[in-house]
């Protein structure tokens, strides 16, 4: 049984070798068909095979860390709006400002507001918007009654140059 085993697998590997464009182009056409069915698949293996999965992660990174650090390094310099948002978003978390938003809806609302600054009128490319939180956190306990978000919710942000954001500071306007 064992030696049937072994030339199976001999003989699966030859052909693999012989026709392994042909395989490989197949299987893209199953994945392409079938997505729904394959990514549920990965994400079922994913859920069940959690611990193995991170063990193999942490390996890797051991492993390789000056490749994954270049990685996580060309990734941050290539996404550095994302970076800085999710610095904010934790430093704010840090300093107990309740709710949260995500970068869409920061896009959403200064696309709603034409990527204007709602002080100086002044618009992007021309200056930078920032986020601004309308009831500053700082003032954020004694002006939130009856509010039904927390203070880094979306309803709290409103689109602002960094001058105008740095000249109001903690004001209520």
């Amino acid at each position: 049984m064992a030696r049937d085993k072994t030339k199976k697998k001999i003989t699966d590997a030859l052909y693999y070798k012989n026709n392994k464009q042909k395989i490989l182009d197949k299987n893209k056409i199953y994945r392409d068909k079938n997505k729904d069915k394959v990514n549920s698949k990965k994400a079922e293996y994913r859920k069940n095979n959690r611990k193995k999965l991170l063990e193999y992660q942490l390996q890797y990174q051991k492993e390789n860390k000056e490749t994954v650090n270049k990685k996580n390094s060309l990734w941050k310099k290539k996404n550095k709006d994302k970076v800085s948002f999710w610095t904010r978003q934790r430093y704010y978390m840090k300093r107990g400002a309740g709710g949260k938003h995500t970068i869409e809806e920061w896009t959403d609302i200064k696309a709603k507001h034409n990527n204007t600054c709602l002080c100086c009128k002044k618009q992007e490319p021309e200056i930078k918007l920032t986020e601004d939180h309308i009831v500053p956190i700082s003032k954020w306990k004694e002006n939130s009654l009856n509010k039904d978000y927390g203070c880094n919710d979306i309803q709290n942000i409103q689109p602002l140059c960094l001058s105008c954001n740095a000249s109001k500071g903690n004001k209520l306007i």
